[in-house]
C-alpha cells in the first residue's frame, strides 16, 4: 500500500508526464524542467530526496528527545508521582476501563497487613501447571521446602463465578494487586477477602512448624526476624513436673484459645500472661517449648539490649503475629535501660494492648520471684504463676527414669521419693546424673549419691520412714555406714 502511493506521488511530479510540465532536452543537461508558466512550481526528485532527508533527521531527533526527557523523568520524577502522570494521561486519552484494581501493601502503617500476609500464604495453593516460574526454598533447619510466588508472576482465582487476577509486584517494597470486574467490587471487599485471610489460615494449621524469632534489625518503621525451626522435642507429657500441676497448665491454655468471643464481650485484649519462676535448670524453657508445641504457636524472643525506645519497642510489638508466644527471660536480670520492664508490662493492659494481643501469649521467666516489683506481677499482666522449683516428689524422676532408663520401678525408688522431700535437686541434674551410664542400678546408686551429697537435714530420720533398710539403701550408693555416720 505505501509503495502504491509513493509511486502515485512520482507520478504526479513527474517531469515528463505531469500535464502543467514540459521538458527539453538540451545537450549540456540530461534533463531539465521548466515552468508552463511563471505561477507554476518546480519540484525535482533531488527536491523530494532532500525533503524526505529531513524529515528523517527531524525523526530521529525527535527520538533522541523523547528517549532523553524519558530518562531525565525516571530519574528525577518520584514513582508515585510518574505512576500518578501516567495513570491520568491514560484517563484522559483512553475510554474508562471496566477493570478495578486493588493494591495490597506489605505493611499496613506500622504493622503488618494481613491481608497481604494471608495472599501470601494462600495464592501458593493456586497455582497451576501452566505456570514456567515459581519460587523454591528450603531452609537447612527445615524439613519441608517452600513454593512461593517470584516478584511479577500473576496467579487466577474464581470466586462465585467471578475471575480475579492476582500479581506480586516489586516497586521498593512488595505488594499485591488484585484486579477484577468493578461491578463485583461489594463481593470481593465483603465476602472474597474474608474467604482468602480464612483459607491461609486453614493451610498455615496444615502445614504448621513451630518456630522460634529472634530479632534481626528494627527500626521505627521496620522490624525484621530472623528464625528457625524449633525442634525442641518437649511435650507436656515428657515434662518432669507434677501431673496436678501439668493439667492446669494445659486446661489453662486451652481455655484461652477458645475465647475470643468472650474476651470481646468483656472487653479485654485477647491475651494470657504466665510466670515461670524458679531455680535454673528446673524446666522453665522445656516448659515453653512444650507450650508451643502444644498449640503450634510461634516463638519470639523479646530481648532488651536492642531496644533504643518505646517507640521502638512498640514497632517491634506490633511486628508480632497473631498466635504467638513473646518470651521474657530472667527479667529479674534486665538492667534498667531506656525501656524498662515495668514499661513493657504496662502495655500488656494498657490502651495499645488492643494492638499488641490478639491471641497472644506472654511468658516471662525469673529465678527469683520475690525480687520482682508487685506491679509487674499483678493478674491483668501475669495472670498465671507457675512454680519451676526443685524436684518435692518422685513423680519427675519416675517420668525421668522410663525415659532414660525404660524403667518406672527400681527398689531405691521409695528411698529416693524420701530423700527429696528434704532437698535441693533439679530435674537438670537428676538428668545429668541419668545420661552418664545405660547401667540402671549403678545410675540410681549415683543419684542418691548426689541426693545425700545435697540433703541438708539428718538422713537418719529419713531412713527410719522408709520402708528400705538403712544398710541396703547406703549399699546400693556405695556409702559406707561409717562416712553416712560421720556426716
Amino acid at each position: 500500500m505505501l509503495s502504491q502511493k509513493l509511486k502515485g506521488m512520482l507520478c504526479r511530479y513527474n517531469p515528463w508526464t505531469h500535464p502543467r510540465l514540459f521538458s527539453l532536452y538540451d545537450s549540456s543537461d540530461t534533463r531539465r524542467t521548466v515552468p508552463a508558466s511563471n505561477s507554476d512550481t518546480m519540484i525535482t526528485l533531488s527536491q523530494i530526496s532532500s525533503v524526505a532527508s529531513k524529515v528523517l533527521s527531524a525523526y530521529v531527533s525527535l527520538a533522541a528527545l523523547v528517549t532523553l526527557l524519558r530518562t531525565l523523568a525516571e530519574e528525577i520524577i518520584p514513582d508515585r508521582l510518574r505512576s500518578y502522570i501516567v495513570s491520568s494521561l491514560k484517563r484522559l486519552f483512553l475510554p474508562p476501563s471496566s477493570q478495578l484494581t486493588l493494591i495490597i501493601d506489605q505493611f499496613c502503617g506500622p504493622t503488618s497487613n494481613e491481608i497481604y500476609q494471608a495472599a501470601h500464604i494462600y495464592l501458593p495453593t493456586k497455582i497451576s501447571p501452566s505456570h514456567d516460574r515459581i519460587q523454591v526454598g528450603k531452609p537447612s533447619n527445615q524439613s519441608n521446602s517452600t513454593i512461593t510466588l517470584p516478584k511479577g508472576a500473576q496467579v487466577e482465582d474464581s470466586f462465585r463465578n467471578i475471575r480475579l487476577q492476582w500479581k506480586l509486584d516489586d516497586d521498593r517494597k512488595l505488594f499485591f494487586e488484585l484486579s477484577f470486574d468493578k461491578q463485583f467490587r461489594e463481593i470481593v471487599l465483603q465476602s472474597y477477602l474474608p474467604y482468602v485471610i480464612a483459607m491461609s489460615k486453614e493451610v498455615k494449621e496444615e502445614d504448621k512448624e513451630v518456630k522460634i524469632y529472634t530479632r534481626k534489625y528494627a527500626t521505627h518503621k521496620t522490624v525484621s526476624w530472623d528464625s528457625i525451626q524449633l525442634h525442641h522435642p518437649a511435650t507436656f507429657e515428657s515434662l518432669a513436673m507434677d501431673p496436678d500441676q501439668k493439667k492446669a497448665i494445659m486446661e489453662d491454655l486451652e481455655r484461652f484459645t477458645k475465647r475470643k468471643e468472650l474476651y470481646k464481650k468483656i472487653g479485654k485484649a485477647w491475651k494470657r500472661g504466665y510466670l515461670l519462676y524458679g531455680p535454673s535448670g528446673t524446666g522453665k524453657s522445656s516448659l515453653i517449648a512444650a507450650m508451643a508445641n502444644h498449640l503450634k504457636f510461634d516463638i519470639y524472643d523479646l530481648e532488651f539490649t536492642c531496644i533504643i525506645n518505646h517507640r521502638h519497642l512498640m514497632s517491634i510489638l506490633l511486628s508480632i503475629p497473631r498466635r504467638s508466644i513473646i518470651v521474657i527471660e530472667d527479667i529479674d536480670r534486665i538492667d534498667s535501660g531506656p525501656v524498662s520492664p515495668s514499661s513493657l508490662l504496662k502495655l500488656m493492659d494498657g490502651l495499645w494492648s488492643w494492638n499488641t494481643a490478639n491471641e497472644k501469649i506472654w511468658v516471662v521467666t525469673t529465678n527469683r520471684k520475690d525480687v520482682l516489683e508487685a506491679v509487674l506481677i499483678r493478674p491483668g499482666r501475669l495472670d498465671m504463676h507457675i512454680d519451676m522449683s526443685y524436684c518435692t516428689t518422685m513423680n519427675g524422676s519416675k517420668l525421668l527414669s522410663s525415659k532414660y532408663l525404660d524403667t518406672s520401678d527400681h527398689p531405691l525408688f521409695k528411698y529416693i521419693e524420701a530423700l527429696m522431700k528434704n532437698k535441693e535437686i533439679t530435674a537438670a541434674e537428676v538428668t545429668g546424673e541419668m545420661m552418664k551410664s545405660d547401667n540402671v542400678d549403678l545410675t540410681i546408686g549415683e543419684i542418691v549419691k548426689l541426693l545425700k551429697s545435697k540433703n541438708d537435714v539428718k538422713n537418719e530420720g529419713i531412713l527410719e520412714n522408709s520402708d528400705l533398710s538403712k544398710h541396703q539403701a547406703l549399699e546400693a550408693a556405695g556409702i559406707e555406714e561409717s562416712e553416712q555416720r560421720g556426716n
